[in-house]
């Protein structure tokens, strides 16, 4: 179940679905078929890896229990110090971190979950995922398919929009005094 994990969270899973974009846009011709496979590919990933996770943070040994306990204590100190999360929190680690990440950070959170409930959870970020997935893989698609300022604009919009988000947003933070690895202090090195 680990290589699932480490499949999804590894630079070696954005290839295979961009190249899966690729073929299918070559064999089909077709920039809705792309967009219906990019997707697919995206929705089987983050669903084997989220529910890998779920299965593996339910199922911890005794060391692992207590290191997400400490973390769990770790985290809600943080928050309290905080105030709640922002809305974009939980989107933003998902589209960045993926459905594994996305629901260990959910198994870490101040409520204890069941195997099921993080299952379900994994499976609604999934799909999430999938069909955001298909929007950016039908803009990609359409980009190719149809060269022209426009289209090929929103295929590199779409790529690029994620990255551009955190520079402003490190940019704003660093003009406000906000240091990026405040969470990773939070959470501390405990993971020994």
């Amino acid at each position: 179940m680990w290589f699932l994990v480490i499949f999804e969270l590894s630079p070696v899973s954005q290839p295979v679905r961009l190249a899966v974009l690729a073929w299918s846009l070559v064999a089909f011709g077709s920039p809705a078929a792309a967009a219906l496979a990019y997707g697919l590919t995206t929705l089987i990933i983050e669903a084997a890896a989220g529910v890998s996770a779920a299965v593996l943070v339910t199922s911890m040994p005794g060391r692992r229990r207590r290191i997400a306990a400490e973390g769990r204590e770790r985290l809600q100190s943080w928050l309290a110090d905080r105030g709640p999360v922002h809305p974009a929190f939980v989107p933003g680690l998902a589209v960045l971190g993926g459905t594994a990440v996305t629901t260990w950070a959910r198994h870490l959170g101040p409520v204890r979950r069941s195997r099921r409930e993080l299952t379900v959870y994994a499976l609604v970020v999934a799909t999430a995922l999938g069909l955001l997935s298909a929007l950016q893989g039908a803009l990609v698609a359409v980009g190719i398919a149809f060269p022209g300022p426009a289209t090929v604009g929103l295929a590199v919009l779409s790529l690029a929009a994620v990255p551009i988000a955190l520079w402003l947003r490190k940019r704003r933070d660093r003009s406000r005094g906000v240091r990026a690895d405040d969470v990773t202090a939070a959470i501390g090195s405990g993971a020994e």
